[in-house]
């Protein structure tokens, strides 16, 4: 059975998502699985390098994709591995890596989870 706080959530890409991967789980959405969030648009290296710092004390591993000529920003995308989803680890972590970008004048660009 879908959990209460999925149902209640406006409809929202997060809702469609957090739906799927509960319908598609054995244990439902309480399936521990891989997390990412992702960061991008940061401009210069003295950023990456604070904001990765952040990230690291926070618990979460990271990858930095390079600027390239089609791509000039670096991203960062932050995960972690047996996440369990819950409704108030989610939304604070959303919001962790929406005041990260915020800060440091680039873009957070959701998240997404693997299907177990």
């Amino acid at each position: 059975m879908l959990p209460k706080w999925i149902k209640d959530l406006p409809d929202s890409d997060d809702k469609e998502v957090l739906t799927l991967l509960h319908k598609s789980s054995k244990k439902g959405i309480s399936d521990p699985r891989e997390i990412a969030f992702v960061i991008n648009g940061i401009t210069n290296k003295d950023d990456i390098d604070i904001i990765t710092s952040y990230i690291n004390s926070a618990g979460w591993d990271h990858r930095i994709t390079n600027p390239t000529k089609k791509y000039p920003n670096f991203q960062i995308e932050a995960r972690k591995y047996n996440y369990i989803i819950e409704r108030s680890t989610l939304f604070e972590d959303q919001a962790f890596f929406q005041r990260l970008a915020e800060t440091y004048k680039a873009v957070f660009d959701g998240w997404y989870a693997s299907n177990n």
